[in-house]
Formats: structure tokens, C-alpha cells, sequence
């Protein structure tokens, strides 16, 4: 009797310590939110302006892909050792592989060219994102440089589920019909990657599902690109990182999603019924598109 007295007693201790480690593993919303923010003791202007982009706005500021860097101490040798954490704009909530990013980031040098991509995100871009559009946090940096095939690229935008970077180097020098133009780019490269995980978005995708990526002979036989390109349904060929065309093949589904939602956003709808008034395919995208984002919150 008392050797299974013991054994209900150890039985019931395992269980309750395995109980405390799985509530272990639930995440602290309050951590996530101190490593997005800049810490409580720190007061000068670039923090204060963090945290009231985060106040207004729910989306996170970052002008570094660093979240955190701070010593734990010294080690044996009385080597100084560092805890650092940097923002992987490819991670994907729930994973436990890191993504190998291949991001780089040239940061915007001083406060007033961090006051100016500040005041185009409030100007030009969050105005038209309703809440389920704006990103998690947003990374303004001066130049996006990616590995695309053993060679370097610069982009304008690289999002993730949790950042999207933003390259803000030229627009100091714009005046406001190329700012305005600027932030359109910005816009549709911001919705792309939010909408382009949505089982919503299939609808725009299914009726080229069968061509994305792929090798279409026709290109090689039209007399015009551009027109084969719109009676397939497509806005362009498949693009390099420079933005060339890629041989013969069709788009990529994110390609074809930002080049159409540019598309929308530099046309009214009477423009886009009379430019492609014999292509079917690209007026049925786009009214499939226009009724998606304004269902999600994009305010024009």
C-alpha cells in the first residue's frame, strides 16, 4: 500500500511539472512587445517617436534590424559576452527553422531623414491601411540589398509576417508628384505581402494559376509582348531583381499581385475599363482586386 502511495505521488508531481513546462512555452505578449520597442529608461527623440508611431498607428518602428544587443557578463577567459537579436524579415510565425535571410541594410544616417520616411508612412501610406493591412512593424532603412542568385539586387521593400523593410534613400531629393508616385510603389509592394498568403487572394490567382513561373512559347512568336502578355491575363513578363524581363516565362504570382495593385492605384476604373477594353482577362483581375483590398480595409 505504501509503494503505491509513492508511485501515485510521483505520478502526480511529473504531471504538474509537465503542466508548468508546457505554460512555459506560451509566449509573453508583453516581451514581444518590450523587444519591438525602444527600453522604458530611454527618453531622446528617436524613442519618443517610436512609441508614439506604435500609439497612433499598432505597427512597430524600427530604424534597425537590431532588437536587442546587451552583455551577459564575461566569460572564463574575461571575454565580454553579448545577447543579440536581430529582426528576420523571412521568418514565418510558428517555425522553428530560421530562414536564412539574405537582407541587408545600409540605415538611414541621421534624425532628418528619419523624420521624412516617418512623415511619408503618415502622409502617403498608413492613411490608406486599415488595421488588417498594416504591417507588424515596420523597418525604414536607406537602401534593401538581396542575394538573387549569387548576385546582389537593391529593392524597395521586403516584407514578412512580422517587417517589412522600407528603402527610403531618394526620397529626400522628390518633389511631391514623385513622392506621391513613390509611395504607390511602396503601397502595392506593402499589400502584396499581406494579401498574398490569404485564401482571399485565390480568386486573383486562379485564373492564371497555371502559368505563374512558366515558359510561354507564345511570347517568342507575338509581334507584341506587352498586348500577348495582356490577352494571357498578365500586366508584363516574369522580371529579374533589376526589373528586366526574364526570357519567356510568365510572372510569378507576387509579381503579377504588385504590378496589378500599381496598377489600380495610378488608374480610375473608367481608365482601366477604357485601356483594356479588349482584354478581358485584365479587367476581371482588376475588379477582383479592387474588391478584395477595399473589403480589407484599403481606403483610397
Amino acid at each position: 500500500m505504501k509503494l503505491y502511495s509513492l508511485s501515485f505521488v510521483i505520478l502526480l508531481f511529473s504531471f504538474l511539472t509537465a503542466c508548468q513546462g508546457e505554460d512555459s512555452l506560451i509566449a509573453d505578449p508583453d516581451n514581444t512587445i518590450a523587444s519591438f520597442l525602444p527600453p522604458t529608461d530611454q527618453t531622446d527623440a528617436e524613442s519618443e517617436l517610436r512609441r508614439a508611431f506604435y500609439a497612433d498607428y499598432g505597427s512597430f518602428l524600427l530604424f534597425s534590424d537590431t532588437l536587442a544587443h546587451r552583455s551577459l557578463g564575461f566569460s572564463p577567459a574575461g571575454k565580454e559576452i553579448f545577447y543579440t537579436e536581430l529582426i528576420d524579415i523571412s521568418y514565418t510565425v510558428g517555425s522553428d527553422v530560421p530562414s536564412n535571410s539574405n537582407y541587408t541594410f545600409t540605415y538611414l544616417s541621421n534624425w532628418n531623414a528619419k523624420q521624412l520616411a516617418v512623415g511619408m508612412l503618415k502622409e502617403l501610406i498608413l492613411p490608406h491601411l486599415g488595421s488588417q493591412l498594416r504591417p507588424f512593424s515596420i523597418l525604414c532603412v536607406d537602401s534593401i540589398h538581396q542575394m538573387y542568385y549569387g548576385e546582389a539586387a537593391s529593392t524597395k521593400v521586403a516584407s514578412g509576417e512580422r517587417c517589412v523593410a522600407i528603402a527610403m534613400s531618394c526620397i529626400e531629393q522628390m518633389d511631391s508628384e514623385a513622392k506621391n508616385m513613390y509611395a504607390n510603389g511602396l503601397m502595392a509592394e506593402i499589400l502584396a505581402g499581406a494579401l498574398i498568403s490569404k485564401e482571399q487572394t485565390e480568386e486573383f490567382f486562379e485564373i492564371c494559376r497555371d502559368k505563374y513561373d512558366q515558359l510561354d512559347f507564345g511570347y517568342m512568336w507575338a509581334e507584341d509582348a506587352i498586348l500577348y502578355s495582356y490577352e494571357i491575363g498578365f500586366l508584363s513578363k516574369k522580371k529579374d531583381a533589376n526589373g528586366e524581363d526574364w526570357g519567356s516565362f510568365c510572372p510569378s504570382r507576387e509579381q503579377d499581385l504588385v504590378s496589378y495593385l500599381k496598377l489600380l492605384f495610378d488608374n480610375t476604373d473608367e481608365q482601366l475599363n477604357e485601356r483594356f477594353a479588349s482584354y478581358p482577362l485584365v479587367k476581371q483581375k482588376c475588379t477582383i482586386l479592387r474588391r478584395l483590398v477595399q473589403s480589407m480595409g484599403f481606403v483610397s
